[in-house]
């Protein structure tokens, strides 16, 4: 995998303080958000927690001492979930799901590996979708389970699958239409 190249911004000071002016606060966000899409897609990682991202090189900069507060994270994971780029997973809004595809994106691509490889009419687990080497090309390899469900849900609102219950969430079963 290749290095992720960190934004201009980011070896910047002054961008690990949220600044008090709105409009200023509004632009710095933006980019904030824009990183960890980007970084996230990067490295394909579809969950991140508060605590852990607040050590992480994402909003770290050992070269020149700064690291963005615990608050600003926490304001950056917000400004996703409004934007509809993430979603909190639990109660105390410390784990979230980023969506550097939203849920019907990914539904299409998994639609459309499904009839390129010609799958419609088949079963298949979610792990199987997960971890076979059947997908290992695709960037729906290795999902996080949570957003796999979700992007099927939007392909079993669509009509174009029924998704069968398991006993845990790599049980669970799909048969593409």
């Amino acid at each position: 995998m290749s290095t992720f190249r960190y934004p201009p911004f980011h070896s910047y000071p002054p961008s690990f303080t949220l600044q008090p002016v709105k409009t200023t606060k509004e632009k710095q966000l933006k980019l904030w958000c824009d990183l960890v899409l980007s970084y996230c897609k990067h490295y394909k990682i579809f969950k991140l927690s508060l605590t852990d991202s607040a050590n992480s090189p994402l909003f770290v900069n050992t070269s020149i001492d700064r690291r963005l507060s615990i608050s600003a994270i926490e304001e950056v994971f917000s400004r996703l979930v409004s934007m509809g780029y993430g979603e909190w997973l639990n109660k105390q809004a410390n784990i979230c799901l980023i969506y550097w595809r939203r849920p019907n994106e990914w539904a299409q691509i998994i639609y459309d590996w499904v009839e390129r490889t010609g799958r419609r009419k088949s079963i298949l687990t979610l792990y199987e979708i997960r971890f076979s080497e059947d997908t290992a090309e695709f960037e729906f390899h290795e999902m996080d389970p949570e957003l796999l469900l979700k992007s099927l849900q939007v392909l079993e609102s669509q009509g174009k699958c029924v998704i069968f219950e398991g006993k845990v969430s790599d049980d669970l079963g799909v048969k593409f239409l």
